[in-house]
């Protein structure tokens, strides 16, 4: 496994290669990144209002606070490929995981 991290203007870059295919691309950003978004468009910053909008009502949120976990995932199961959106204290995500099938 090697990890690359890249920080941007905006935000930053993190991508995990495992036997040279990549495994995990992450974005982290304020919501003034603007451009840090999936392809799909769901944007840092943007609320579940949003995320409802542009992936479907299919989704699930955890929000666990003793192990400061406060995210919602998006499974695709004919691909298996898993979106992950950290959610901040006012529901906006700060952060978008993508995880590739293992």
């Amino acid at each position: 496994m090697t990890d690359y991290y890249w920080n941007l203007s905006k935000g930053r870059l993190h991508l995990l290669m495992v036997q040279n295919y990549i495994s995990l691309v992450e974005v982290e950003g304020s919501s003034k990144s603007g451009r840090l978004q999936t392809g799909s468009g769901l944007k840092i910053g943007d609320d579940l209002g949003d995320l409802k909008r542009i992936y479907g009502p299919r989704y699930k949120v955890r929000n666990i606070p003793s192990l400061a976990i406060h995210d919602v995932m998006i499974q695709w199961r004919s691909q298996e490929f898993s979106l992950v959106a950290e959610l901040d204290t006012r529901d906006r995500i700060k952060k978008l995981s993508l995880f590739s099938p293992e």
